[in-house]
């Protein structure tokens, strides 16, 4: 959602126009977050190995990333909560 109050979502539509020179997409916002997820459980001192990034992804709950919270239930699936968004006076709005 470009006109987020999220400091997060605006520094990567930022990013995203000046790179690309157009709005970012959802598919766009999705694949920055499942970059910083990544990078994330790279960063973490326990991963030392594929199964350890598995477990480490198969545990995630509650990632703020542009597009979302996101995370996995036990079962693999994923947990989403996107943005709500609503039309108030012609304008496009994010629901609090």
């Amino acid at each position: 959602f470009h006109n987020s109050k999220d400091p997060e979502v605006q520094r990567f539509v930022e990013l995203y126009q000046q790179a690309y020179q157009e709005e970012p997409n959802i598919l766009g916002a999705q694949a920055f977050d499942a970059a910083n997820m990544l990078l994330q459980m790279v960063d973490d001192p326990q991963v030392f190995n594929r199964g350890d990034l598995r477990r480490q992804l198969a545990d995630l709950r509650g990632f703020h990333g542009v597009s979302g919270t996101l995370g996995f239930d036990e079962l693999g699936e994923a947990i989403k909560r996107p943005y709500l968004l609503q039309v108030r006076r012609g304008r496009i709005v994010e629901v609090q």
